[in-house]
């Protein structure tokens, strides 16, 4: 029982994070634009929004680590799932990183960018990491959603 409770905490907290990141992505940025018609608004609007983000993916990925070691039996599902939650884990440090980089080149007073041009160079390089780390939390989800056969909780030692 409480390793079902378990998982339904960590897929809730990964669900969230995904489903968050991609929603934003697809949804709130776009419409940002639309509206504001300023990316530098949007920016102010995404610097507070990406905080958030950052935090809720270092508890999914803090509390999804719980699954990936009970998955240690099976070496097949255990690999993918350390993989992938490296993955998130590498790239989740380096999203903090180079967002505190790019906070540094605002005004928040002024609502201006510093520096335009390294600002853009950063936003650039912050994309790849959180599309790669959203491929590493998407692949986790998938996994631990995944149905599993009746006995799955034997054979992963629950």
């Amino acid at each position: 029982m409480i390793s079902a409770i378990r998982r339904l905490l960590v897929l809730f907290l990964l669900a969230a994070w995904w489903g968050g990141f991609t929603f934003y992505a697809l949804a709130v940025i776009p419409s940002g634009h639309e509206v504001l018609h300023s990316r530098v608004k949007q920016g102010f609007i995404t610097r507070s929004v990406t905080t958030k983000l950052n935090w809720l993916g270092v508890v999914a990925i803090a509390a999804s680590l719980s699954e990936v070691l009970a998955a240690r039996a099976r070496r097949g599902r255990f690999r993918l799932l350390l993989t992938a939650w490296l993955i998130c884990l590498v790239t989740q440090v380096a999203l903090f990183w180079i967002h505190a980089c790019m906070d540094g080149l605002l005004d928040p007073a002024a609502m201006a960018v510093i520096d335009q041009d390294r600002f853009e160079s950063l936003h650039l390089l912050y994309l790849w990491p959180a599309t790669i780390g959203w491929f590493g939390s998407g692949t986790i989800l998938a996994m631990l959603a995944w149905p599993f056969p009746r006995n799955a909780a034997v054979v992963e030692g629950k």
